[in-house]
């Protein structure tokens, strides 16, 4: 009686642990059910919404560049109304612009530095916002301060042309659709770029190899800054298409944010030559 009461209890416990193991092995694959269950109900849910924005955009003929030309050519809004502000109100802005400067450099910096090595940050649609709206007023600010050395008028005009540049960009962009490569842009802005300091210096009296130094000096930055971005572009490949859009923009915009400290340097430069060359004269 004793065996068959311990063999009973033996075979009890057999019973409970294969129970407990069926039982598990049971709700382990209901948990993994309802998991493909959720996973392809949200693979369809983004399908859907991928798709809903591949229509949007060719309705529309958007594309990437073509939105980065438009996010620039916006960003020339606030530049114009600061230097009309500066051309009304000339002294007071003029010492805030020398103060406020500084401030701009170390925000330009640290912001790059941030995007650079740490681009995880633009995942945050709230903080992408706020140093995207942050750095337009910066832009403004900064551009604004070269009224105090090439003069209001002259800005203005220049400022001008590139908005006239950047529209027709948006537009090239939009009809030439994948043809227009990142490329063709860069080096378009680069060829504007050298054409403008070139212009500023010949009708200032420089001489030619002034206006070559300046013109390749411009394109070696512009194919610097090219491939400084593909590179941090590179490194995230593991994102999603959305996300390196965002990169991508971000860093077109830090492109023209960079390129107005070389025109800045380019200009400064202009004025001490032309400075110098005052006083051989007395």
């Amino acid at each position: 009686m004793d065996k068959s009461d311990s063999l009973d209890k033996k075979l009890n416990k057999h019973i409970e642990k294969q129970a407990g193991k069926t039982g598990r092995k049971f709700a382990e694959k209901a948990v993994k059910d309802k998991l493909g269950e959720l996973d392809a109900k949200t693979d369809k849910h983004l399908a859907g919404l991928q798709e809903k924005l591949n229509i949007g955009m060719s309705k529309s003929g958007l594309n990437l560049l073509s939105s980065v030309y438009f996010l620039i050519f916006l960003e020339h809004i606030p530049v114009i109304v600061f230097i009309l502000l500066i051309y009304f109100f000339s002294v007071i802005l003029s010492i805030l612009l020398t103060l406020v400067l500084i401030i701009v450099a170390i925000i330009y910096l640290v912001g790059y530095i941030l995007i650079s090595r740490f681009p995880g940050m633009l995942k945050k649609g709230s903080l992408g916002f706020f140093l995207a709206l942050l750095l337009s007023f910066c832009e403004a600010i900064f551009v604004s301060y070269l009224c105090s050395v090439i003069g209001e008028v002259l800005l203005m005009v220049i400022i001008a042309i590139v908005m006239i540049i950047l529209l027709v960009s948006v537009i090239m962009a939009k009809c030439m659709k994948h043809r227009f490569k990142a490329i063709i842009g860069i080096g378009f802005g680069a060829l504007i770029a050298a054409a403008i300091y070139a212009a500023y210096m010949y009708f200032n009296d420089f001489s030619w190899v002034t206006i070559i130094i300046s013109y390749i000096l411009a394109n070696v930055y512009q194919a610097f800054i090219l491939i400084m971005s593909m590179r941090i572009i590179r490194a995230g490949e593991g994102e999603d298409e959305g996300f390196k859009a965002a990169v991508f923009i971000t860093l077109c915009v830090y492109k023209k944010k960079i390129d107005y400290t070389i025109g800045l340097v380019f200009i400064l430069l202009a004025a001490c030559f032309k400075l110098c060359k005052k006083k051989d004269n007395y």
